[in-house]
């Protein structure tokens, strides 16, 4: 049976009320149900301890390795995937429900979200590693115990905190670039058109600039700047 967990603060309004269900964190140590329908409405995070995997995407040829870091923002565009015999990661599932709640209040998720679309794999340091290893480890031990009377803040602000360390290695690794209000704005709603599904049947650049009521060039060097 499900857990779900719902707190309300004096003074807030129902739409901030707090409500997690076990099914918003799902870890896993095999990358069997990537592409399934259950994790389609996902975010998917791995972290590679040993051996390697390979995998295809938007018409790319990846390969993961000890020491990465991969986000796949839609399992979806994952095919093909193939792993070593010793291979061995965490995963951890994150639906975009509890994502969006957990999100902190800055642009990178947009410079994040597309950036990770062209190419997933994050190579990590060795300090990088331990960080990832010890945010991961934390959330999966603090979902044993259901009972911590703030169980819900607890885990997000521990999602959070792994959240802002991607950030952080994604900044170091691509070096951030600066994003004008304006075009965060644009950012966001073309990711929102791409969460929808609409990416299943509509490829082109210049469906999703109708859209959002820009040209398709524009679009696209918006899209590059990141």
């Amino acid at each position: 049976m499900k857990n779900s967990y719902s707190y309300l603060t004096d003074g807030r309004p129902d739409s901030e009320m707090f409500d997690f269900n076990d099914s918003d964190l799902v870890f896993s140590d095999n990358l069997d149900e990537v592409t399934s329908d259950r994790f389609e409405l996902y975010a998917i995070h791995v972290l590679c301890y040993q051996g390697e995997c390979g995998f295809q995407m938007a018409g790319q040829t990846f390969r993961i390795k000890e020491g990465d870091f991969v986000i796949w923002t839609h399992g979806k565009l994952v095919s093909d995937i193939v792993v070593s015999d010793d291979f061995r990661a965490t995963i951890l599932y994150i639906s975009y429900r509890f994502s969006r709640k957990n999100i902190p209040n800055n642009n990178y998720d947009i410079i994040g979200n597309l950036s990770l679309i062209n190419n997933p794999i994050m190579p990590l340091t060795e300090k990088e590693k331990v960080i990832c290893d010890n945010d991961l480890s934390q959330i999966k031990w603090r979902m044993e115990d259901p009972s911590h009377h703030f169980y819900y803040e607890l885990l997000s602000c521990l999602v959070t905190a792994l959240i802002l360390d991607l950030y952080d290695i994604h900044a170091r690794i691509y070096e951030e670039n600066p994003v004008s209000e304006q075009n965060a704005i644009l950012l966001r709603r073309f990711v929102e058109l791409l969460g929808t599904g609409q990416y299943k049947t509509n490829r082109e650049v210049a469906y999703y600039a109708s859209r959002l009521h820009v040209t398709p060039k524009y679009l696209s060097e918006v899209c590059k700047k990141v």
